[in-house]
């Protein structure tokens, strides 16, 4: 009767132990003595499946135009809201996007689901025009004047007028591999050239306007797995291109010769600020190099999360947000990192898949949108590693 009446009063205490213990918050590790900001969140739509793991990851990203988010759902909704999470507009389209809008004097840019190339009215939905290419991918667009430039799954450059949709140019890859992952880099443009990545390691520089072909290098060589997917970065003097097998490489923007090379097993794409590149490579590490030599001046291993598939604990395309670099998991990490040391200054988890990384907003702070289409938002930075 004692030993019962004995183990009845451990077993309450243990009880009341456990009770008191999640009644306390965990101690959390502030950094510059700033408290954890939590994000604005809130749902495109509810049971949306924005994007599947397996599919690349610039699709889907919310674009940030006049002060506001815009979102291209899965089930066809052109959403819009504010910078406090508050829902606006949200219109039915007629497709599905297969690739990040761009947004342009009040137009939205994008290629979907239905083979065509779409111009559509910001405000309405309504659409503009639309030229049929009977593709099955689009990369992300570009404006340039009065041009839109992207590529199409047939490994084709095209510019379009923004006005009419009226075929302007185009430049036609021809890859060499046998076996190639197409390559569907955005196009960057920066003083009137545009800087595209493709298939089979090449890089190319070809006149925004007219499509003239300035230069195209082979920048990485193998039998496969060498396609330039990720959008180049462009500083004055040189182009920064990662292929998918992970090498990176510095051009010459004149010449497209090659200046140094580096492997580091990185997919997810650059970020470049000031003198240093900012890789995320596909051993969940994050990596600043010297834009200069190609030499690293730290790396910092990511905390992997619980996904039992591998890939989905590795990071999205770095962002640079003020003082620090952010990047997102693809199993639902988002990690603030000092650019200059690598110091992770907070980390969360939110148990979610996304396919898309995180993007800066003007004035301050960063948003990500998941899988099932919940964007967070934080008005700047966090300071807390959980």
């Amino acid at each position: 009767m004692n030993i019962n009446i004995k183990n009845l009063i451990n077993m309450a205490a243990i009880i009341l132990l456990a009770a008191v213990f999640c009644l306390v918050p965990i101690s959390r590790a502030v950094s510059d003595g700033n408290s954890f900001i939590k994000p604005v969140s809130f749902s495109v739509e509810p049971m949306s499946l924005m994007r599947s793991r397996d599919l690349r990851p610039q699709r889907g990203s919310p674009v940030i135009y006049n002060d506001l988010i815009y979102v291209v759902s899965s089930r066809g909704k052109l959403v819009a809201f504010d910078l406090a999470g508050n829902r606006g507009s949200s219109v039915a389209i007629a497709f599905k996007p297969l690739a990040t809008p761009a947004i342009d004097q009040g137009r939205l840019f994008v290629g979907g689901d239905d083979g065509k190339f779409h111009c559509l009215d910001l405000g309405t939905g309504k659409e503009i025009w639309s030229y049929d290419l009977k593709t099955i991918d689009f990369s992300p667009a570009a404006v340039y004047g009065s041009n839109v430039i992207f590529q199409s799954a047939s490994d084709r450059v095209m510019a379009l007028d923004v006005e009419t949709g009226a075929w302007r140019w185009e430049y036609q890859h021809l890859r060499i591999d046998d076996l190639a992952v197409r390559g569907m880099a955005s196009p960057v443009i920066k003083d009137g050239v545009a800087y595209v990545g493709l298939s089979s390691g090449f890089v190319a520089a070809m006149d925004a306007q007219t499509g003239r072909l300035i230069w195209k290098k082979r920048v990485f060589q193998g039998e496969q797995f060498k396609d330039v997917d990720a959008p180049v970065q462009v500083d004055d003097t040189s182009v920064y291109a990662v292929s998918d097998a992970g090498d990176l490489a510095a051009l010459s923007r004149k010449t497209g010769n090659v200046f140094w090379t580096y492997q580091a097993g990185g997919m997810a794409g650059l970020a470049l600020d000031g003198d240093n590149l900012y890789l995320a490579t596909d051993e969940a590490e994050l990596i600043a190099l010297d834009k200069i030599t190609g030499k690293p001046a730290w790396s910092t291993k990511l905390l992997a999360g619980r996904a039992k598939l591998s890939f989905l604990n590795l990071p999205t395309a770095p962002r640079m947000i003020g003082p620090e670099i952010v990047t997102v998991s693809r199993d639902g990490q988002i990690f603030f990192l000092d650019k200059s040391t690598g110091k992770i200054e907070a980390r969360h988890h939110y148990h979610t898949e996304t396919a898309s990384p995180a993007i800066s907003v003007p004035g301050g702070g960063v948003l990500f949108c998941d899988n099932k289409g919940i964007v967070r938002y934080w008005r700047q930075p966090a300071s807390i590693t959980d």
